[in-house]
């Protein structure tokens, strides 16, 4: 009876090993498909972020807090002196978490070949949003909060 016990356990020790390897494996592979974000710049959404903005003709992005903070970035960011940051103010701020809302319900496509920032997005409900967006589909009100932060010392 111990010899089949061990057996047993023996048995379920590999086949829980096999298990854990494969999921590893798929989740570092795959990703997270189920999900429904793409990782190039959703998974690097940590913390209070909300807004992720990368500038594909530039090499930077912005990114968005709940606190109303804004920190503009050189890619890779490397070192603290290759970010900029800023405290936006009470409109500014509104105007940032109604875009996250409005694009958290619809999210706009870009309407020209000429894609020029791409957006990562965390929403309410938890969920991870990813768009672009070609220069023509970005908000005035959107325009006007990014040329308030200054870009970092390259």
């Amino acid at each position: 009876m111990s010899r089949h016990r061990t057996r047993n356990w023996c048995l379920l020790t590999l086949a829980n090993i096999f298990l854990f390897t494969l999921g590893c494996f798929l989740f570092f592979t795959v990703g997270l498909p189920y999900f429904g974000f793409d990782h190039s710049i959703t998974a690097s959404m940590r913390g209070d972020q909300i807004m992720i903005i990368r500038f594909l003709d530039q090499n930077q992005q912005v990114t968005f807090w709940k606190d109303g903070t804004a920190r503009r970035y050189v890619l890779p960011p490397s070192t603290n002196r290759n970010v900029t940051q800023k405290q936006l103010t009470g409109p500014f701020q509104q105007t940032i978490q109604q875009l996250q809302e409005d694009w958290c319900r619809v999210q706009p496509s870009a309407s020209s070949s000429q894609v020029l920032y791409e957006i990562g997005l965390r929403c309410t409900t938890f969920r991870l949003i990813h768009f672009k967006l070609s220069a023509t589909n970005v908000p005035s009100s959107l325009k006007a909060i990014l040329e308030q932060i200054p870009a970092p010392k390259q």
